[in-house]
């Protein structure tokens, strides 16, 4: 009788499995084939051997080890569980990644095609699995909070829990392990020189400011191993092109008085500046300007804006580490106090020319007989283009280090302004084919 119970019992697992894996193969084939084929394996031999066990004689110390083997079990199959129904979706277990990357994406084969099937099916489960932003977000929070290691060569994290960019050999730049060839200098100083030659035909003024790297800043937290040097890249371009007519805008001396002082110019958790940092650079810069183009005002202070600080979850350094939802920040806001003349926010359609949202061209206007602006730069603009507003009677600000000269010619603006953030200081040496707007 025993033995008819076993093979019943048995034989329903068999059939609970199979037709778990039937119900499985209505989603994609990468899942089923992989959970499904174990599900089939496993269950029956775990209810086997649950038939086996005597429960009232088991021992204290084995009642454990069944109850260990139960809940492990059970632990194991949380990411199906969650794959199968999406109960982490909206929910406090699903972590804010951005992995800059888009992730794989299951596709359907031709049978000419299987033989790709088991590359895609790894790097589609890879990136799919069940609960895979929360475990991916705590495990980055264990090595980097508790043991201090950086899971990606991107992020250097420092003291006073300040993260660090490393890209573009900015690392290596601030260490002073390298340098720009002759090479190098002569390319970025041609096309600075054909630049100003282009706009100065129209009548334009030529402007090029680069923005400090965040490790040049704040260098003494950076990890004590790191030896920075005071000199960099920028310094060789900047005497380089010096006695050639071009003037590079720098504002390092400005920066680094004002993070000597207390004041925190950079998002901790971003590669990126903050408006404090913004408004010291755009004071810099409409003073450089000036001396060129005497209608437009004084640079405002910090005293003729309206601040307020706020708590900023994440930034982009710590959704490489996949901690966005770990560590907190701050975001600083200025409203200018003078209310009576304000700046327009513009939207040109002619200028939505990227597919990412993120990347926006911003317009401002303002009624005030001032001259019109023209800026290149990256996503650094976002930190400073509001501040500059307040200075024109219009100005564009677009994200590429593109030389433009469909904008120019669409602008007809009085002043070209280029900035660029220090790693990206070999950008001023491509040219980089554009399609015209039409």
């Amino acid at each position: 009788m025993d033995k008819v119970n076993s093979i019943l019992v048995l034989g329903l697992a068999f059939l609970a499995s199979l037709g778990l894996y039937f119900l499985l193969d209505k989603s994609p084939l990468f899942y089923c084939a992989n959970i499904g084929l174990i599900l089939f394996i496993s269950l029956p031999l775990i209810f086997w051997r649950i038939l086996k066990l005597k429960l009232r004689e088991l021992k204290k110390d084995q009642i454990g080890k069944l109850v260990f083997v139960f809940v492990f079990f059970v632990i194991i199959c949380f990411p199906l569980i969650d794959q199968l129904t999406s109960v982490s979706k909206d929910s406090k277990f699903e972590f804010k990644m951005n992995e800059k990357r888009i992730l794989s994406r299951y596709e359907s084969l031709e049978f000419d095609e299987i033989d790709s099937f088991p590359n895609m099916f790894t790097n589609f489960f890879n990136d799919h699995f069940g609960l895979r932003s929360m475990f991916i977000s705590t495990n980055n929070y264990v090595k980097t909070v508790n043991f201090g290691i950086s899971s990606t060569k991107k992020v250097i994290l420092g003291s006073n829990d300040w993260l660090f960019y490393n890209d573009c050999n900015s690392l290596q730049d601030h260490l002073g392990n390298i340098s720009l060839s002759d090479g190098q200098l002569n390319k970025i100083s041609l096309n600075l020189l054909k630049r100003k030659a282009y706009l100065k035909a129209r009548g334009i003024e030529y402007f090029v400011a680069f923005l400090p790297d965040k490790m040049g800043v704040y260098s003494s937290d950076l990890p004590a191993k790191y030896n920075t040097v005071d000199t960099t890249r920028i310094d060789q371009l900047i005497d380089f092109v010096a006695d050639k007519g071009i003037k590079i805008i720098d504002v390092r001396s400005q920066f680094l008085k004002a993070a000597k002082s207390g004041k925190q110019l950079y998002q901790k958790n971003d590669s990126h500046w903050n408006k404090n940092g913004g408004l010291i650079a755009s004071q810099v810069i409409i003073d450089n300007i000036k001396k060129k183009m005497n209608t437009i005002r004084e640079p405002y202070s910090s005293e003729d804006y309206e601040i307020t600080e706020k708590e900023k979850r994440g930034g982009d350094l710590s959704n490489l580490l996949g901690l966005y939802d770990f560590l907190p920040g701050k975001r600083f806001d200025y409203k200018l106090k003078d209310k009576s003349n304000p700046k327009k926010n513009i939207v040109e359609p002619k200028y939505a020319i990227y597919k990412k949202e993120y990347k926006h061209t911003f317009v401002h206007e303002r009624d005030i007989n001032t001259p019109k602006l023209l800026v290149f730069n990256d996503s650094f603009i976002s930190y400073i283009h509001g501040f500059l507003g307040d200075y024109f009677s219009r100005s564009v600000y677009v994200w590429s280090h593109d030389f433009r000269k469909d904008f120019i010619e669409i602008e007809k603006p009085d002043i070209v302004l280029h900035m660029f953030v220090e790693r990206s200081i070999m950008e001023l040496g491509k040219n980089k084919k554009y399609y015209p707007l039409k």
